[in-house]
């Protein structure tokens, strides 16, 4: 039990010696080892409800005592930890973000261009033939427009998610300084009911205990999602490496224009500020000022030029809704500039026919765009209308000619059977995997002699070992001073036979 309550708490690790005996003292203190058999005895129901007040009780117990600088050690400062990792996340957002932005500005400014020098004169039919094939400038290569169109969009779609994960930072930011303030009350409060008292009823401190638990498992909670959003940045990151910044300038040195101040999206809005849409053929125009609610319309293509988006087949230019935004047929749709919505107004349905066959085409406008609903409804018109031409049952005669070539007379291994020709050629197949061998028997017909030629032993002499003998030196051993000395400087001396020889002869 003690081991659980220490994993299920989160606060520091049971292995620790000092760790396990600060649980298990706080354990003791609000759950007697008598009451262990009642315990065990429990639904399994009872056992885990009873189990988590436990857990949370004796969590509160530790962090109240941490707060007192009378344990703790091991458990973790996450206030501070939160607060940092907030700051160093949302800062590494900001940056990702900005390096993603710059591109996509200058991409922008260079779709936008390219895109305006196609429309030559709005009463001309150029700019709906415009819609069904691509009509670029003269310098300008289709295959470097469209690379450039699929850059633009990975980046716009990067966007999303980058903006996504910023707001979730700054919600996650706020919930961790809710989680702090309240969690510095609830101890101030459990301070102001613990001081100058030595006996406090249960039911007073246990209930505080396991809401200061429940504020700490809050921001342990809070630790895990800004994890994964670290995670998620990673992956971002690794796939803006690859998909994003592996264009090469030389392949967009015809439509990449120098020396030109490249707008960002709020400059843009700004410069087209004023240019309020009057016409926009049957289509109903709401404007800012009064419509209630106009912030809350939704807009068709994420707020992107309709408009754009059919010209320049996938282009995604910012729109600026607060010039106005054109209603058809229960969708709202907003545009770049006021002449951008006139040329709309004048064929809505083809213009969002075209647009709806363009995003079915390419499955990423399908993600972006959130128009999966779109797609199927239009599906499903297709074959309503085409229903009636389908013919489920209908006779027809098939005649086949059994001799296309007459067989020759002399071709006598001629077969007109299919099913034969298959037969022989799996077994040629199989023919090729097989290996002829040949082996001689006894009662082989076809055997031959074997002749073997055997010379007679001779004799032959062959020394195997030599007769041979030493003489190993005999060692003599002495203890000298074991008489006439009174010191103890008694030792061993050893001599050779030969040695003891010499010094003989030499006395």
């Amino acid at each position: 039990m003690i081991l659980v309550i220490t994993l299920l708490s989160g606060l520091g690790n049971p292995a620790i010696t000092n760790t396990l005996r600060e649980v298990t003292a706080t354990l003791q203190s609000v759950f007697q080892p008598s009451e262990l058999s009642n315990y065990v005895n429990l639904p399994k129901n009872e056992k885990e409800k009873q189990l988590m007040e436990l857990m949370c009780i004796v969590a509160g117990i530790r962090l109240f005592n941490r707060d007192c600088q009378r344990g703790g050690k091991e458990i973790d400062d996450l206030p501070s930890i939160l607060q940092d990792s907030v700051k160093k996340t949302y800062d590494n957002i900001l940056e990702l973000l900005e390096k993603l932005m710059t591109k996509v500005y200058e991409f922008t400014d260079i779709i936008e261009r390219i895109i305006s020098s196609m429309v030559i004169d709005e009463n001309d039919d150029i700019c709906y033939s415009s819609m069904q094939k691509l009509i670029l400038p003269k310098n300008i290569k289709e295959d470097n427009y469209k690379w450039a169109i699929e850059i633009l969009t990975a980046s716009r779609q990067q966007e999303i998610y980058i903006r996504k994960l910023l707001s979730d930072v700054e919600h996650s930011g706020n919930i961790i300084k809710n989680l702090i303030e309240r969690l510095q009350q609830r101890l101030m409060k459990l301070h102001e009911t613990m001081r100058y008292r030595t006996a406090i009823p249960t039911t007073q401190v246990y209930p505080q205990f396991i809401d200061l638990a429940d504020i700490w498992m809050g921001l342990q909670d809070e630790v895990i999602i800004l994890s994964n959003i670290n995670n998620f940045l990673w992956e971002i990151h690794n796939l803006n490496i690859k998909n994003v910044n592996v264009y090469d300038q030389e392949i967009f040195k015809d439509i990449i224009i120098k020396n030109v101040n490249v707008l960002t999206d709020a400059e843009r809005l700004e410069l087209s500020m004023g240019e309020t849409i009057t016409d926009c053929g049957d289509c109903t125009i709401y404007y800012p000022n009064n419509t209630k609610d106009f912030d809350k319309i939704d807009l068709e293509f994420l707020g992107f030029c309709a408009w754009m988006f059919v010209m320049g087949k996938g282009a995604l230019i910012p729109a600026n809704p607060n010039n106005g935004v054109a209603k058809w047929r229960g969708r709202y749709y907003a545009f770049s500039s006021a002449a951008a919505a006139r040329l709309f107004g004048k064929e809505p349905d083809k213009c969002v026919a075209e647009a709806l066959n363009f995003i079915r085409d390419h499955i990423e406008y399908v993600y972006l765009f959130q128009m999966y609903e779109d797609i199927e409804t239009m599906k499903n018109k297709e074959l309503t209308e085409d229903e009636s031409e389908l013919k489920t049952c209908q006779d027809q005669t098939v005649q086949t000619d059994t001799h296309i070539l007459p067989p020759q007379k002399d071709d006598t291994n001629y077969i007109w059977n299919v099913w034969e020709l298959r037969r022989r050629a799996l077994s040629l197949a199989n023919v090729r995997q097989r290996a002829t061998r040949s082996t001689q028997t006894h009662l082989s017909n076809f055997r031959s002699g074997a002749y073997v030629q055997a010379t007679p032993p001779r004799d032959k002499e062959v020394q195997t070992k030599r007769d041979n003998y030493t003489n190993t030196k005999k060692l003599l051993t002495y203890i000298f001073g074991l008489r006439g000395r009174r010191d103890n400087n008694q030792h061993v001396l050893s001599f050779l036979e030969e040695e003891l020889e010499h010094l003989e002869n030499s006395a």
